[in-house]
C-alpha cells in the first residue's frame, strides 16, 4: 500500500470520527432544546389551566351575585328568610363550580401524561440517534480495519498484502542478514 493511501485512510476514518462527534454533540443540543420547548409548553398548560380554574371562581361568584339578585327582587326583604329558591340556586352553582374545577383537573391529568410521554418519546429518540452515529463510527473502524492492516504489516514487516519482501522494516537488506516476519 501506498504511504498516500494509508494516509487518505487514516484522514478519512478521522473525518469519520470527527463527523460522528459533531453528530452527537448536535443530537444532544437539539434533545436540550426540544426539552425546554417542551417545559415552556408545560409551563403554559399550567398557566392556562389555573387560569381557567380563576375563571370558574369568578363565575361562580356572578352567579351566585345574580341569584341573589333575582332572589330578592322577586320576593322582597323575605328571600333571605323563609324561600328555599336562593339555597337552591346556590346549590346548583355549587355544583356546576365543582364540575367544571373536575373538567380541568382531568384536562390537567392528562395534559401532565401527555408531556411526560412525549419526553420519554424525545429521550428514546435521541438516544437511538446517538446509537446510530456510534453504530457508523463502529462500521467506518471495521471496514478500515483489514487495510489499516495490510498498510501496518507493509510498513512495518515490509510484506505485500501478496506475501512478498517490501523494502520495510522488516527485510533488512545490505547489511548481512535477511529475515521476514510472517504475515499478521
Amino acid at each position: 500500500m501506498l504511504p498516500i493511501q494509508a494516509a487518505m485512510m487514516v484522514g478519512g476514518l478521522a473525518i469519520q470520527a470527527y463527523g460522528a462527534s459533531k453528530k452527537s454533540k448536535a443530537l444532544k443540543e437539539a434533545s436540550a432544546a426540544s426539552k425546554q420547548q417542551e417545559a415552556l409548553r408545560r409551563q403554559q398548560m399550567e398557566m392556562d389551566a389555573a387560569r381557567k380554574q380563576r375563571n370558574i371562581i369568578r363565575q361562580s361568584y356572578l352567579a351566585q351575585s345574580e341569584s341573589l339578585v333575582r332572589g330578592t327582587g322577586q320576593t322582597g326583604s323575605s328571600a333571605l328568610g323563609g324561600s328555599s329558591a336562593l339555597p337552591g340556586s346556590y346549590g346548583q352553582i355549587r355544583s356546576d363550580e365543582r364540575e367544571n374545577f373536575s373538567y380541568v383537573a382531568a384536562q390537567l391529568g392528562i395534559g401532565r401524561s401527555m408531556f411526560d410521554a412525549r419526553a420519554k418519546e424525545a429521550e428514546a429518540n435521541r438516544k437511538a440517534a446517538e446509537g446510530g452515529a456510534m453504530s457508523g463510527l463502529g462500521a467506518a473502524i471495521m471496514g478500515s480495519a483489514q487495510p489499516a492492516s495490510q498498510m501496518l504489516t507493509s510498513t512495518l514487516f515490509g510484506q505485500t498484502p501478496q506475501g512478498t519482501t517490501g523494502g520495510g522494516l522488516g527485510a533488512q537488506t545490505g547489511s548481512g542478514f535477511e529475515f521476514e516476519f510472517g504475515y499478521m
